[in-house]
C-alpha cells in the first residue's frame, strides 16, 4: 500500500497541469466552463496568477498580481514549461453576483472565497438567510472546480490529451507569445 504522503508528493503535479490547462480553455474555450454549470457565467482569471518551473537545477517562481495584469510573462514561463501552482478566478451567476476565489493547485484548495456585490444581511432573524446564500455560493464553486478536474482528469488520461490537446494547447501559446 501506498503511503499518503507518497501519493501526494507523486501525483501533485495534477493540479498544476490542471490550472494550466483551466487557464487555456478560459481563454480558448470558455463554453466548456458554462455547459458544466449553466448558472456560471463570465467565467476568468481574476488578479492573481502564480507559475512555477520545476527544474532540477532551479526553481522558477512568477507571481503575477494586478487587475488587468498582463500575463505575457506567465505564457513565457510556460513556454519554458512551467506549470500554474496558483489561480485566482472570478465568476458571475445568473443574478450577476461576483465569486471570486484563489484555487491552489498542489491539493486544489479554495480560498479568499468572497461573495462581491451581494448584501448579506446582518439582522439577528436573518443571519441564518445569509449563511445558507453564502453556502450556496460556495458549494457553486466547488461544484464547477470539481467537475472542470473530473474533464480535465478524463481528458488527461485519454488519447485525446496526446493526439489533440496538448497541441492546441502549444498553439495558444505560441498564438499569445506573438502577441507581445
Amino acid at each position: 500500500m501506498i503511503d499518503i504522503a507518497v501519493a501526494y508528493n507523486k501525483y501533485k503535479f495534477a493540479g498544476f497541469e490542471f490550472l494550466t490547462w483551466l487557464w487555456f480553455v478560459t481563454e480558448t474555450k470558455p463554453e466548456i466552463i458554462e455547459d458544466i454549470t449553466p448558472e456560471i457565467k463570465d467565467f476568468s482569471i481574476n488578479d492573481k496568477i502564480v507559475i512555477e518551473n520545476f527544474k532540477e537545477d532551479s526553481a522558477e517562481k512568477i507571481t503575477i498580481n494586478g487587475d488587468k495584469a498582463n500575463l505575457d510573462e506567465g505564457i513565457l514561463a510556460i513556454k519554458k514549461g512551467a506549470l500554474v501552482t496558483e489561480l485566482k478566478i472570478i465568476f458571475k451567476t445568473g443574478d450577476d453576483i461576483e465569486v471570486k476565489s484563489l484555487i491552489k493547485g498542489e491539493s486544489l484548495d479554495i480560498s479568499g472565497f468572497n461573495v462581491l456585490k451581494y448584501k448579506f444581511s446582518t439582522a439577528p432573524e436573518e443571519i441564518e438567510g445569509s449563511v445558507i446564500e453564502k453556502v450556496y455560493f460556495l458549494e457553486l464553486l466547488t461544484n464547477l472546480v470539481d467537475k472542470l478536474f473530473q474533464k480535465f482528469i478524463l481528458l488527461r488520461i485519454s488519447e485525446e490529451w496526446k493526439n489533440g490537446e496538448l497541441s492546441k494547447i502549444s498553439q495558444w501559446i505560441e498564438k499569445r507569445r506573438g502577441s507581445y
